[in-house]
């Protein structure tokens, strides 16, 4: 019997095997491939004030990477890997943002009575990517590598370096008990 031929071929899918992945060098690999996509397609400098959801405002963006805790506030895309054993809190007040863990879409638990969305969660080795308009994000974590693209505040506990618009790179560090407060914003922002 003849097989029969579809008038348009239809694309083979890209499939990897479990056992490359349990190869540390191959997840290595696909871990640096992704982060590099998230890092190409965030908003490469400042937004107009409509697109950033704030009549005034313009976006920023934040590069950190070290160890502690990182909290984040406001109309941002935050996104980055996060190393060892890790907590990440998600609180979306409008409830529409969109929030990806390890390529897996979640959603938070609705508060009663109202459109505010809480996400709590443990990661261990994993990739997170939270976009959304009045959200919070707090992860702590042994390592982290996060960037934040957008415009609010972050504050930062633990050691590290952080990139504020792609400008010098700054140590920070909460020995002394004081957290480092950031405004994300363009460098010509309020």
């Amino acid at each position: 019997m003849r097989r029969r031929t579809p008038s348009h071929p239809r694309p083979r899918a890209l499939t990897i095997p479990g056992s490359l992945l349990r190869r540390p060098h191959v997840t290595a690999a696909l871990l640096t491939l992704t982060t590099a996509a998230a890092i190409a397609l965030a908003p490469a400098g400042p937004v107009e004030p409509a697109e950033a959801g704030a009549a005034g405002a313009t976006s920023g963006r934040l590069a950190l990477s070290g160890g502690g805790t990182v909290r984040a506030a406001g109309n941002m895309l935050t996104y980055g890997v996060l190393r060892g054993r890790s907590r990440l809190v998600v609180v979306d007040r409008r409830g529409d943002a969109a929030i990806t863990i390890n390529g897996t879409a979640r959603k938070g638990r609705r508060k009663r009575g109202s459109r505010m969305r809480i996400l709590r969660t443990t990661i261990t080795n994993g990739r997170i990517f939270v976009r959304g308009r009045r959200v919070t994000v707090k992860v702590r974590s042994p390592k982290l590598d996060i960037s934040i693209a957008g415009w609010g505040r972050a504050r930062l506990r633990g050691t590290g370096v952080f990139s504020l618009n792609e400008g010098n790179r700054r140590a920070w560090s909460t020995r002394s008990g004081k957290p480092r407060n950031i405004k994300v914003r363009a460098r010509n922002g309020r």
